[in-house]
């Protein structure tokens, strides 16, 4: 297995073979409970607050990609505020608060971060218009999605929201050139919404 492999090189069960399997596990055999096993094992080896707080974040990383939300958030809570990982912790939890656990209060805090930091701006911006989507705040997710379109005018799931947006408030020459273009640059879910909601313009 990885830790033997890593043992094997580094000659001991020590600190270096289980952060080697840990990081074996995570990033290419794609195996998240044995990556977050070998991180938790590394604590063993370990009193370095910097270190510690690195394998704290890799084990966040490895329990989203295996969708355990829940761990994910308790992991990155913990080093949120460690200045070399803060910016990749609040990205990583913005996404996690907005899509996995819908508490969209605390993503559009941590959105509104990133944006005045500018991190991830075009997605920031979407992930916000998102939040207030989802709140019934159909104004300030049209604002939102329109701002990452502007950064990114690509940006297909983008129009397509902002397309739901316009329908909420009501704008139908709004929404259905939004649609219209989503499914342009290859959003295929636009495709239903051009027949729901755009038959007669």
């Amino acid at each position: 297995d990885h830790y033997r492999a890593s043992v094997k090189r580094f000659g001991a069960y020590n600190l270096e073979a289980c952060l080697g399997a840990g990081y074996i596990s995570l990033y290419h055999s794609k195996e998240y409970e044995t990556a977050i096993y070998y991180f938790q094992k590394s604590f063993d080896f370990t009193n370095n607050d910097s270190l510690e707080s690195i394998l704290t974040y890799r084990i966040g990383i490895a329990s989203m990609r295996m969708k355990d939300f829940t761990g994910a958030k308790e992991a990155l809570e913990k080093v949120e505020n460690n200045p070399l990982l803060k910016d990749s912790v609040i990205l990583m939890m913005s996404e996690i608060n907005a899509y996995a656990l819908y508490d969209y209060a605390s993503a559009i805090d941590q959105f509104d971060y990133l944006i005045e930091n500018n991190i991830n701006n075009s997605l920031s911006w979407f992930g916000k218009g998102y939040c207030l989507y989802n709140l019934s705040n159909f104004t300030g997710a049209r604002e939102c999605y329109t701002n990452a379109i502007n950064i990114d005018k690509k940006f297909a799931i983008a129009y397509y929201f902002r397309g739901l947006s316009q329908v909420s408030l009501k704008d139908s020459l709004e929404y259905c050139a939004d649609f219209d273009e989503s499914l342009r640059l290859g959003y295929t879910a636009a495709k239903q919404a051009v027949s729901k909601f755009c038959k007669n313009n």
